[in-house]
């Protein structure tokens, strides 16, 4: 997939996302529904896809890169590394409570899930996501031009799923995930841009 397609996606899915909610109430009403939410299935299903954002994402996507364009692959660890060092600049530049600090009384507890207390604006999961998953497609388009419709509904369906685990696990707040993926779309077309002139060999 083209990457400004996929960044086109990203910024439609989530923006109609924002729409939906809105369409029956606000931010708060929907963060609170998540929060209360608690069912077994859905609380393991959901720590699996938060776990997907952290490093199995970041390593299958660098894989990829690697085994496609081998050491030229180094300017996407860089990426990467960069993408993580931006948003962690915007948590603290915002220093948005999280939500066991903001709604307190509607957190859940879940085994093995622990809750931060800092920087939870944007959320970094999803930016990880969205990045990752718009490095892996581009690559699997520049491995197979035609990519099977089946892996791309994956990879975006473990964006969306990502980006409500955050909010499910009481990690973030829906705005926190929104802009997130965002973001990460947004920087990952941005690197691809970048690394695309300095070695155009990574555009092929």
């Amino acid at each position: 997939m083209r990457p400004i397609i996929y960044v086109l996606l990203i910024i439609l899915i989530f923006t109609l996302g924002a729409i939906w909610v809105l369409s029956f109430g606000t931010f708060a009403e929907f963060n609170i529904a998540l929060f209360k939410m608690d069912r077994k299935i859905l609380s393991t299903f959901f720590k699996f896809a938060s776990f997907w954002a952290e490093w199995p994402i970041i390593l299958t996507a660098l894989i990829l890169s690697f085994y496609k364009w081998g050491n030229y692959a180094l300017m996407w660890v860089v990426s990467f590394a960069i993408e993580g060092i931006i948003i962690q600049i915007l948590k603290r530049f915002f220093d948005a409570p999280r939500p066991v600090e903001s709604f307190t009384y509607y957190i859940k507890r879940i085994d093995d899930i622990s809750f931060a207390h800092y920087g939870s604006f944007p959320s970094g999961h999803t930016a990880a996501v969205t990045f990752g998953t718009g490095l892996i497609l581009w690559t699997l388009f520049a491995i197979n031009p035609k990519q099977k419709i089946f892996i791309s509904s994956l990879l975006f369906f473990g964006v969306v799923s990502t980006a409500l685990s955050r909010v499910y696990l009481c990690q973030h707040h829906l705005q926190d995930v929104l802009v997130g993926g965002i973001i990460g779309a947004a920087l990952f077309f941005l690197f691809f841009v970048i690394n695309s002139k300095i070695f155009p060999v990574l555009s092929k």
